[in-house]
């Protein structure tokens, strides 16, 4: 199995899957391109350069449908953002549960683990409806869960406060 770590290609299939095709700024292709060649240079099985690839696709879908939110929704750039909170720190520090700890705080309100893999409103969701990409993550995370090893190196539920 070969997997294509192509940039042209790469974005192709974004755009193919989205049936979008504004990326914004092409500045960040100088960081992707760099990516990409990291992964085609450092021994990666095909497994791991596959999906690595697949989280980059999947990234990119994210990004076209950022900036489609944006196209359709242009006052979303004039919600203020108050006092906003960036916690950062090394792998296996604590970071999560301080995330989790300061989630506690009714004064706050964290991103949610979905809201951070889908953070743009989807086309055509009544209000009153629960988002589907919501649903799907809460079975993804709740099939994850069941397996203590999981559980035990990063707890976390769909609708849950996350990094």
């Amino acid at each position: 199995m070969t997997v294509s770590l192509d940039m042209k290609e790469l974005l192709a299939e974004a755009s193919k899957n989205t049936g979008l095709n504004d990326f914004g700024d092409p500045s960040f292709e100088v960081g992707l391109e760099q990516i990409l060649k990291t992964y085609d240079s450092n021994n990666l099985t095909d497994d791991g350069k596959k999906s690595s690839r697949d989280r980059l696709l999947n990234l990119l879908q994210v990004r076209l449908n950022i900036e489609d939110a944006w196209k359709r929704h242009p006052e979303i750039l004039e919600e203020e953002v108050k006092a906003p909170m960036f916690i950062t720190g090394m792998p296996r520090t604590g970071t999560s549960a301080l995330v989790n700890l300061l989630a506690r705080d009714s004064a706050s309100r964290p991103m949610k683990m979905w809201e951070g893999h889908f953070p743009y409103p989807l086309p055509g969701n009544p209000p009153e409806q629960e988002d589907p990409r919501f649903l799907a993550m809460k079975a993804a995370m709740d099939e994850r869960n069941r397996d203590p090893a999981m559980t035990a190196i990063h707890f976390a539920v769909a609708d849950g406060p996350e990094e």
